[in-house]
Parts: C-alpha cells; sequence; structure tokens
C-alpha cells in the first residue's frame, strides 16, 4: 500500500481544517458533533445553532472521503472486527470476545473525549494549530499513550 509523504499527509489535514473553518465558520470537532447529536437524541436543548442535518452530513462526509480513498488506492475490503493479527494473537477469534473488547474500547475512548473536553480531530487539529495550552496537553497524552501502548504490545506479542 502506498502512503502519502508525511508532509502532504500534514498539510491535507492542516487544509481540511481549514477549509472546514472557512466553509462551515466553526472548528472541525468530531465529538461535539457527536454530542450534540445525541443531545439531540436525548432532549437536550443544543448549545450549537447547527441541524442535526448538518451534523450528519459531516459524518456523511468523513464515511464517503473514506470510502472514496479506499476505492482510489485500491484498498476496499470491508470486513467485521478484522482487527489484525496481533489482536487474534492476545484475544483470538471469537466475534462475541473481539465484538465486547471493541466496544469496552469505544467506551474507554468516549470516556477519555468527554474527559478531555474534546477528540484527537479537535485538539490535535485544531487546539494545537491555535497553541491552546490545554489542546498541547491533551496531545502529549494522546501520542504517548499511543506510544506507550505499542512498546507495551509489543512487548507482549513478541
Amino acid at each position: 500500500m502506498d502512503h502519502w509523504p508525511f508532509y502532504l499527509g500534514g498539510a491535507a489535514l492542516g487544509g481540511v481544517a481549514l477549509l472546514h473553518w472557512l466553509v462551515a465558520g466553526r472548528l472541525m470537532s468530531v465529538s461535539s458533533r457527536f454530542s450534540a447529536l445525541v443531545d439531540r437524541l436525548r432532549g437536550v436543548r443544543p448549545e450549537s445553532s447547527e441541524t442535526s442535518l448538518e451534523h450528519l452530513a459531516f459524518f456523511g462526509g468523513l464515511i464517503l472521503g473514506g470510502l472514496v480513498a479506499s476505492l482510489l488506492a485500491g484498498t476496499f475490503a470491508p470486513t467485521l472486527f478484522d482487527l489484525g493479527p496481533g489482536f487474534r494473537r492476545l484475544f483470538g477469534d471469537d466475534p462475541v470476545l473481539t465484538g465486547a473488547i471493541v466496544t469496552f474500547g469505544g467506551v474507554l475512548v468516549g470516556f477519555g473525549t468527554r474527559m478531555a473536553t474534546g477528540c484527537t480531530s479537535g485538539h490535535g487539529l485544531c487546539g494545537v494549530a491555535r497553541f491552546e495550552r490545554g489542546s498541547l496537553l491533551a496531545t502529549c497524552a494522546f501520542f504517548g499513550s499511543g506510544v506507550l501502548a505499542s512498546f507495551l504490545f509489543e512487548a507482549v506479542l513478541s
């Protein structure tokens, strides 16, 4: 699989965040959009003036963009819980256990996103670009945790 060089990928991510700011007039924050949709389902009055349709269009664009990119790269291969050989070596092939682990991981990500008052796209792309201290700290925590987890998994899987 061919990947873009890091400098093009970084520029593209920054460009997407900037384009979103110019078109929508707000930061590209996935977690706040998701929270707004969940709040509306719960009957909580939204803080933003954006409609549910605007939030759904944003998420549709994320899905469509990923689909188009994978089709253009020739890597489109939908699977259910195919998390790689390392995951299978640790947890086996049981789809119920895999589903439970993936769900638990999603809950942890949601909890962390609420605790950090934002997600990786909000903090890492938008907050760091504006030199916000909280975003700098949160992004260091994201990356530090990822590096630590990769070392731990490498040690367990070797």
